[in-house]
């Protein structure tokens, strides 16, 4: 019963050979004769066997080749996850390909003058109608050339790139729900969706007029009704300070999304996607774990669910029959969906998902998004490419233990961050998340965005200081009891030995936890730090008797993370990154004008058990 399938090529002229493609079976158009291309045919052959289609595939399903080819519709989803911003291009190894010349195999990817011509590409091959989605995150934690304008510039490109809906995270949130909704949404010409994002009160009375989003979106495309559900992170108060969503609240997503799908389907959709900001955490492409296989595995009525939020790529048909995908972040890949549905007969036949890295090599940019990008950097030079200091060594995002984000093991740039907050304002201590440390501190040697070339010492620029903490985080300072300084220790610590931006960088003490012991006892003992940065000061009393001052971020000490809320009695300071400007420019207590940052590992953070993660070396 299934079709016999054939490629190959015969000799021809000295430009080269002629495709042939034979193919038969009950399902092919008898006499059919059309152009097909060899990337084409695994496509097909997926879907004639009813299986997901390559992981990488760029062809086409040949529906010329299908005896019900005229009745076949075929939805197309394009989509790209967490994207903060990321207007310019990032960078990307290419396996072990060296370009002519280039001292690695790493290329320029993504940035949304090319992704534009990648999604014109895939929107011209489609066969039906096409959606551009993403599931929350588009704004929010973004580089200064987007930051610096309030986040504009990423809605004015998600415009001209042509989106159709945008689902609610936590980082959309970041300035707060009068700004998402006043500032940013009215500029948009998409929808923001979210099913589980509800009044604070169940009886509070609906705001009259537009509302900000909507549960969903009904559209008819190519003969045929999508319904597309957005939902928003249950742990979003945990992930912004206390306030932020306003007069929302979120709830958990299943049902809402269950009784959502159910609508609809009354209401004619025929293919039904929910697109949501929760993300995998662990398992494979095909196999993931993490909460949004969990939520994926309770819902009903539901075709695809987009996942976003974790930086994780998935590809994989659950149990109930849900294709759940999800993507790399800030563009450096995206995602593509087909689902094909018989408009004779009724219902869909078929979904698959290829992911796809938008290189940029040979790709001619978007000239009115590469104007704008120009624009806007000749805009910010004045300020960001302006040199504040400089350092001796470079100075990474990663962490002592290698770990690229930061979040497991003392870093060189926590430490000069927690440095930072502790000197400017004399307190006993400081704390800081490594979660809201976004990138390396030192400008690469070869420059780069508001980065000049390296001559000697590595430049440290404004530009580079807000790319490392974008949230406009504020520094607050307040006294604690050493119980509660333990306890700040322990929210910290208490995901170990799994990263978690909850991490600490510290400053004037040294602590030590046991990663065997159960989360919230696992703190072992502090001691100060010496007048020469050695963890030989003398201990650190972490009872109720003992109080202390500290310095922290407004996130942290609003309970962010999970730690400890004492936000009530702290004293606001000065933006964080204005703090970090300072010192790295000698302008603050205790920081030496003029000089050159030198930081070394000084074992601030030590961490006892088997199962404790590996330092990689000093600072590396």
């Amino acid at each position: 019963t299934m079709p016999a399938l054939a490629g190959g090529y015969l000799p021809g002229d000295e430009s080269g050979g002629t495709g042939l493609f034979l193919a038969a079976g009950p399902d092919i158009a008898s006499g059919t004769s059309f152009a097909a291309r060899g990337i084409d045919i695994a496509p097909t052959a997926a879907y004639f066997l009813d299986v997901p289609g390559p992981y990488n595939a760029s062809g086409s399903i040949l529906y010329e080749l299908l005896a019900n080819g005229p009745t076949l519709r075929e939805l197309t989803l394009l989509d790209i996850s967490d994207f903060h911003g990321q207007l310019p291009p990032l960078s990307a190894a290419a396996d072990d390909i060296e370009a002519e010349g280039a001292v690695s195999s790493s290329f320029d990817v993504g940035g949304v003058a090319f992704l534009a011509p990648w999604f014109d590409r895939y929107r011209a091959e489609a066969r039906g109608g096409t959606l551009l989605v993403t599931a929350g995150d588009a704004v929010g934690a973004t580089p200064p050339i987007s930051s610096v304008f309030d986040d504009l510039p990423t809605i004015e490109a998600m415009n001209a790139l042509g989106f159709s809906v945008d689902s609610l995270g936590n980082h959309n949130f970041d300035a707060g729900a009068a700004n998402m909704f006043e500032n940013l949404a009215p500029v948009a010409n998409f929808p923001y969706l979210s099913v589980n994002l509800v009044p604070a009160r169940a009886d509070a009375t609906p705001v009259a007029g537009e509302p900000p989003f909507l549960p969903s979106l009904l559209l008819e495309m190519e003969e045929v009704s999508v319904g597309l559900i957005g939902f928003s992170n249950p742990d979003i108060p945990q992930l912004t300070r206390p306030g932020a969503l306003g007069p929302y609240r979120v709830i958990d997503p299943v049902d809402p999304i269950n009784a959502e799908a159910a609508r609809l389907r009354e209401q004619g959709a025929e293919v039904i996607v929910a697109m949501g900001h929760m993300g995998a955490t662990g398992g494979t492409l095909t196999d993931p774990t993490g909460p949004v296989v969990e939520v994926t595995d309770q819902i009903e009525g539901v075709d695809v669910v987009v996942g976003d939020h974790t930086d994780v790529q998935v590809s994989a048909v659950r149990p109930n029959g849900t294709l759940l995908v999800e993507n790399r972040s800030k563009g450096v890949m995206f995602t593509r969906v087909r689902l094909v549905v018989d408009v004779e007969h009724g219902g869909l036949v078929y979904r698959t998902a290829d992911h796809h890295r938008p290189w940029n090599i040979g790709v001619t940019p978007d000239p009115e998004l590469a104007a704008t990008l120009e624009q806007l950097t000749i805009d910010l030079a004045p300020t960001m490419g302006r040199v504040i200091g400089s350092a001796l060594r470079p100075i990474p995002r990663a962490d002592a233990c290698g770990m690229e984000t930061g979040r497991t093991c003392e870093s060189l740039i926590g430490d000069i961050i927690a440095d930072a907050l502790r000197t400017t304002y004399g307190t006993d201590f400081a704390i800081t998340n490594s979660g809201g440390i976004r990138a390396d501190l030192t400008c690469p040697p070869e420059g780069g965005e508001f980065c000049p070339e390296a001559t000697g010492e590595l430049p440290i620029t404004e530009g580079q200081v807000l790319t490392v903490l974008p949230f406009g985080n504020v520094v607050v300072t307040v006294e604690v009891s050493g119980a509660e300084l333990k306890a700040m220790l322990e929210a910290g610590v208490a995901a170990m030995p799994a990263a978690s931006g909850a991490f600490p960088q510290v400053s004037g003490f040294c602590f030590t936890y046991d990663v065997e012991a159960e989360p919230g006892s696992r703190v072992t003992g502090a001691v100060r730090q010496a007048a020469d940065g050695t963890c030989s000061g003398e201990a650190i009393d972490l009872s109720e008797a003992a109080t202390y001052t500290i310095a922290t971020n407004d996130f942290t000490a609003s309970g962010g993370d999970n730690y400890p809320k004492i936000i009530s009695r702290a004293a606001t300071r000065d933006l964080l990154a204005s703090v970090v400007s300072a010192y790295v420019a000698g302008e603050s207590p205790l920081s030496l004008p003029g000089e050159p940052l030198d930081p070394e590992i000084e074992g601030r953070i030590v961490c006892e058990g088997e199962e404790c993660p590996t330092p990689a070396g000093s600072g590396q």
